[in-house]
């Protein structure tokens, strides 16, 4: 009888972040992205961008649009 051949540790830990992901996305009514779970940088640039934007809308909307500049 063969020995199985030997398991690659990062593919298990990558899927079981994965679906740890899936779960929590579930849990949050959260859109979920895959990618998020793969590369935690570019999950964390896109979760500041998303959150500077909602501050700037957040501005926009309290001192209008003259004190962004845009007046």
């Amino acid at each position: 009888m063969a020995a199985p051949p030997p398991r690659k540790k990062g593919s298990i830990k990558a899927k079981i972040a994965e679906k740890e992901a899936q779960k929590a996305a579930k849990a949050n009514d959260v859109e979920y992205d895959s990618d998020d779970v793969l590369d935690p940088r570019e999950k964390a640039r896109r979760d500041k961008e998303k959150e500077l934007k909602a501050d700037m809308n957040n501005a926009a909307e309290l001192f209008g649009s003259a004190a962004l500049g845009g007046g």
